[in-house]
């Protein structure tokens, strides 16, 4: 996988939260890079354990994912949400499957 510093540094470029210049922010963004990495990592090799490596051509779902989740922060299970005039409505309660739809699980022959 990229170097962390590098994904980390790709994940704050692209987010535009309020809170992107407070202090503990890079550990908040580095924990949901890490989280991401485990579930595009989940997807990827279902059938192994351990800490597989993440081929570069995933590493863009990754930082979507935890962009996702950061963007998500306070509205994790939710399906949709009404505020006044807003209405958010998500795919489901958890990371959509549609990030997940273009990674192709490795399989093995035992």
């Amino acid at each position: 996988m990229e170097k962390k510093d590098e994904l980390l540094s790709r994940l704050k470029t692209l987010y535009e939260g309020s809170d992107k210049d407070d202090e503990g922010f890079d550990s908040k963004a580095a924990l949901y890079l890490s989280m991401a990495e485990d579930i595009v990592r989940n997807k990827l090799y279902p059938f192994r354990q351990g800490a597989e490596e993440i081929p570069v051509r995933y590493h863009r779902n990754v930082i979507n994912i935890a962009l996702f989740l950061l963007y998500k922060r306070g509205a994790e299970g939710e399906t949709s949400h009404r505020e006044g005039d807003v209405t958010r409505t998500y795919e489901n309660g958890d990371v959509p499957e549609s990030m997940l739809e273009d990674i192709i699980p490795y399989a093995g022959v035992i």
